[in-house]
């Protein structure tokens, strides 16, 4: 959930303007959120496919940070995000031991392994923000993203600051 008002502290889906399987550009309006003041909309800011939608439309108490939807480059990836949890992406991936050294077999469930993604959050950069505003990119789709690079610029409540990666 993206941080849209200087008092937001959670917010309420109003409605999704894409569904799991659409083409997705910078531009296009994801989701009006409706936060304690106003209903505004969430703008994608890179292109891609929407593989998960985490909450329904009519959502309410959202909080900040949690993960509301999920893109990815290629359409291919879509699938394995069909039963995606944040349960699940913080799981840790467990390394199988040596065959000569394996443990007898348990039931468990299986392990999902998911095309590497990144979670779309605001970051918060100052201890009065409460909502920011992308101005301006400074990465393109497919750039490559070093240390130091200026991602974006982000217009807090008291200034604009580049968000370095």
């Amino acid at each position: 959930m993206p941080n849209l008002s200087p008092t937001m502290e959670k917010g309420n889906i109003k409605s999704w303007n894409k569904k799991v399987g659409d083409k997705i550009a910078p531009g296009d309006v994801l989701a009006a959120i409706e936060t304690d003041k106003a209903t505004m909309d969430y703008e994608m800011q890179e292109e891609g496919f929407i593989a998960k939608i985490c909450y329904p439309e009519g959502a309410k108490d959202v909080l900040l940070g949690s993960t509301m939807a999920i893109m990815v480059d290629d359409e291919a990836d879509i699938a394995a995000f069909a039963n995606w949890t944040e349960d699940s992406e913080a799981a840790p991936v467990v390394e199988a031991a040596p065959a000569q050294q394996a443990a007898p077999a348990q039931a468990s469930a299986p392990e999902v392994k998911y095309p590497w993604h990144i979670l779309l959050e605001m970051p918060n950069l100052s201890p009065t923000m409460e909502t920011g505003n992308i101005k301006t990119w400074g990465k393109d789709v497919g750039d490559t993203i070093q240390p130091g690079d200026v991602l974006c610029s982000i217009e807090t409540d008291k200034a604009t600051m580049d968000y370095e990666m």
